[in-house]
């Protein structure tokens, strides 16, 4: 609501426009209580520390300067691939929030690595780290085995990525703001997911990744 004109009579058989009191009110006074109902996550089997990282060729600075910054060691994806791990947190979030599935209007697959779904779980013969035998294994989009996975039948699926760490962040906020558009939409799904090549470095500016 806000100001709008209204028509009043004036002199000499015309009318006149005089503004009418309105009350202004805030997006947040009207729209509706929205909050995270639940947080898991799964990490992958084998933990490594800076000394195995380094001396496997993993890392960029010294151990001493890593431990420094606070950190000690990076789990690190050998067998397991991304989407195990996403579906093992969904699967553990859906069974401690006791949401139905058809409840989920929504599930959001984000990625800071577009091509984590196509990473091969060992090195192949030629050293390539993306594991592509058919150019259909492109369409193999892990929202899409995401949703299948767990019957989310009337849930829209929706891939973020590009945005590097980042891209949880915008599936949350994409949620939100769907939840606020569209109130019949009870609940919303975020998942994240990746995880780098076998043979990766794990230091990215001075930052140890698991």
């Amino acid at each position: 609501m806000g100001n709008s004109p209204q028509e009043a009579p004036g002199t000499g058989g015309g009318t006149r426009r005089e503004p009418v009191a309105g009350t202004l009110v805030p997006m947040n006074a009207i729209a509706p209580t929205i909050g995270i109902a639940g947080v898991t996550y799964r990490l992958p089997g084998v933990v490594r520390t800076l000394e195995d990282l380094d001396a496997r060729g993993a890392l960029r600075s010294s151990p001493a300067m890593l431990s420094g910054f606070g950190f000690e060691h990076a789990w690190v994806a050998e067998s397991e691939t991304a989407l195990e791990l996403a579906m093992g947190a969904v699967g553990d979030l859906l069974a401690e929030t006791e949401i139905e599935p058809d409840e989920v209007g929504v599930v959001l697959y984000a990625g800071a690595l577009a091509s984590s779904s196509t990473l091969a779980p060992d090195p192949s013969e030629n050293g390539a780290a993306l594991l592509l035998p058919d150019v259909m294994d492109l369409f193999k989009y892990p929202v899409s085995r995401v949703q299948a996975e767990f019957g989310l039948t009337r849930a829209t699926a929706i891939g973020v990525n590009q945005q590097g760490c980042a891209s949880l962040f915008s599936a949350i906020r994409i949620g939100r703001d769907m939840l606020i558009a569209e109130p019949e939409i009870r609940a919303v799904l975020c998942v994240a997911a990746d995880r780098f090549p076998s043979h990766a470095h794990r230091e990215m500016t001075y930052n140890v990744v698991s």
